[in-house]
């Protein structure tokens, strides 16, 4: 029973790391696309700061996921072995 209790907690831990990745990476890609747009084109300055601040949090967010997935996964870890 405890062995399952450790298995589902490195697999959400897994999950969390993946989900968090491909938020990270979402948020660095906005970044990158709204940079080279603003440098091509004339943007509003208040457009470029809403979407750029939504880019950054959507990648906190990603990074938070990366560092508690990573604590479950270890957690689960040190509890199984």
């Amino acid at each position: 029973m405890m062995q399952d209790a450790s298995r589902g907690m490195r697999l959400a831990g897994v999950l969390a790391i993946l989900g968090g990745s491909t938020m990270l990476i979402y948020g660095v890609l906005c970044l990158v696309s709204i940079a080279r747009e603003s440098a091509a084109v004339d943007v509003d300055p208040g457009v470029y700061e809403a979407r750029s601040g939504r880019s950054v949090v959507i990648a906190a967010g990603g990074v938070h996921l990366v560092l508690v997935g990573g604590h479950l996964y270890r957690s689960a870890s040190h509890r199984s072995g």
